[in-house]
């Protein structure tokens, strides 16, 4: 949805000139900020700019008249239609009069009235939440009152009283401190879901007042001089900011419980970046050419396989056998991942592709990974990718990234590329519901941070209509002769050629295998290395002496 933001009336009544005693309207909008730490949806809150507090959603946006005053009795049909006055000799709009005529854009417009005293029975329907209604005596008695008040009167868009009903909701608020109750316990749902336990008497309070004072700054910006963008709060600047001071709070925090660190400070990196790649200007497929340099005019292996040891614990223990890797569990966890490096002896390089793609996913994507290769008993002989990682986006639905990985000691492509065609066709079968179901049945969720990928683990709900949360990740390194083992001179342009190349080849390839793959999502992680065996050699040693 696209929606003209800018619009905005350049009159500061009501703004800037009367401010003074709007707390209650502050905390509002704090309020409504903290909403978005939970609600992908709101993508914005504005203050003063349409209404006095706007919320941007996907597809629709909700104006918000904030009542703080005092009124005789409860609200009732009366009062929302009476006409306010603006001079003493011209008659102005009323509450809903004024409310109506906001619904001005392209999009769906809501409506929201918060007071802090009740509603009477006339207006009672209003108090429904709008997704739980459904037509009744109630709305349809109500549309009448209002109709026979302020006979039948239209918004910009022609849509009338009756649409008003359908679209508005009355928010009972009794106080700025039971605005700022729930904010709290917004603040403290949103870093515990990011494995963060924060202190109630301090530093939920610290944040809260820190988005109080930015509201309030918004609000008091002038319409005159300024844009709207000026007076608005967005979902992206708040994640961002949000995260880095509970990144702040965690490293002084001993409750931090989930095992997979979102911080890229705490992340091992590996693979220095080449280049970026992509078909048809989107991002169904893209790539990402990745290399390692030189120390000493050698390359790097011994780097390499150091980090890939730092990985493994990840690789080749569970979330809960990470989780109690300290005090008297460490013995058992080092037997534990021992047995499991031992057992992996025989099949070196594919546990060093895993682990370079496992490395990439988190690097790159702060991911969650899901290690199903450990769940053997579950898998049944069922065939499985080999990395399963769930990758939380902080402004849209979650994804889960499925990763095959392939190590070549040679420059030739051709025939890896049939390989992982048939093996796509094979897990994307009928097979891929039992992935799913096991993914589902073994992802410890106590030592993940909160995700939304549960709705597309379902059986239920088929490929096709979840494809667009789905991506297929192909780790594939190669040997290459571009770039040598002694360095002896640069390399990195011819090295990029020969990346696009291969990419280029590769998703020919598996498009030309099925057409249907066209539709999916794919992201591909060439590795021009110069020696594979080298590399193969250098990890053993590394990680298999004892």
């Amino acid at each position: 949805m696209s929606i003209n933001i800018d619009k905005m009336d350049r009159n500061d009544a009501g703004g800037v000139g009367a401010k003074e005693g709007f707390l209650y309207q502050d905390y509002a909008a704090a309020f409504f900020v903290t909403n978005m730490l939970l609600d992908k949806r709101l993508k914005a809150v504005r203050c003063e700019v349409t209404d006095d507090i706007d919320l941007i959603y996907n597809d629709y946006i909700e104006f918000v008249q904030v009542k703080g005053t005092e009124v005789k009795g409860k609200w009732g049909v009366a009062l929302l239609t009476k006409k306010i006055k603006k001079t003493p000799v011209s008659e102005g709009e009323s509450i809903l009069q004024k409310s109506l005529s906001l619904d001005r854009y392209d999009a769906k417009s809501r409506f929201r009235i918060i007071t802090k005293y009740e509603t009477n029975s006339q207006l009672s329907y209003l108090r429904l939440p709008i997704d739980h209604r459904k037509s009744c005596k109630e709305e349809d008695d109500l549309i009448t009152s209002l109709t026979t008040k302020l006979n039948d009167i239209k918004s910009p868009q022609k849509n009338g009283i009756d649409y008003w009903v359908r679209n508005t909701f009355w928010d009972v608020q009794y106080s700025k401190d039971d605005l700022r109750r729930q904010a709290v316990e917004n603040i403290s749902k949103a870093a515990a879901s990011e494995g963060v336990m924060l202190n109630p008497l301090r530093d939920t309070e610290i944040i809260l007042n820190n988005i109080l004072s930015t509201v309030t700054k918004l609000s008091s910006v002038s319409r005159k001089i300024n844009m709207s963008s000026d007076k608005t709060y967005t979902r992206v600047d708040l994640i961002d900011w949000f995260k880095n001071e509970i990144s702040i709070i965690s490293d002084d925090s001993k409750h931090y419980s989930k095992v997979y660190p979102r911080k890229r400070k705490d992340i091992s990196v590996i693979f220095l970046d080449l280049l970026s790649l992509s078909r048809y200007n989107n991002d169904f497929m893209i790539g990402f050419g990745i290399y390692q340099g030189y120390h000493q005019n050698k390359y790097r292996f011994k780097y390499i396989a150091a980090r890939l040891k730092d990985w493994l614990p990840e690789v080749l223990l569970r979330p809960d056998e990470l989780a109690n890797l300290d005090g008297l569990n460490l013995i058992n966890g080092i037997s534990v991942f021992n047995k499991r490096m031992a057992q992996e002896s025989n099949y070196i390089e594919a546990l060093i592709t895993r682990t370079m793609l496992h490395s990439l996913i988190r690097t790159k994507l702060l991911s969650q990974p899901i290690p199903a290769h450990l769940y053997k008993e579950k898998l049944g002989g069922c065939e499985f990718f080999d990395n399963v990682h769930i990758v939380i986006k902080n402004d849209g639905p979650d994804e889960i990234w499925m990763g095959l990985n392939y190590l070549l000691d040679d420059n030739d492509i051709s025939g890896s590329i049939k390989k992982i065609s048939s093996k796509l066709d094979s897990l994307l079968s009928d097979e891929f519901d039992k992935q799913r179901e096991i993914i589902l049945d073994i992802k410890l969720d106590s030592y993940l941070f909160k995700h939304d990928v549960d709705e597309i683990l379902q059986n239920s709900v088929s490929l096709d209509l979840c494809k667009d949360r789905f991506r297929f990740v192909i780790f594939l390194g190669y040997k290459t002769e571009i770039q040598t083992i002694d360095f002896i001179g640069e390399f990195e342009e011819d090295l990029k050629k020969e990346v696009l190349a291969k990419f280029n080849e590769l998703m020919d390839g598996i498009i030309k295998s099925n057409s249907y793959f066209e539709e999916l999502k794919f992201s591909v992680y060439l590795y021009p290395i110069p020696n594979v065996g080298m590399l193969v050699e250098t990890f053993k040693e590394l990680n298999l002496e004892n």
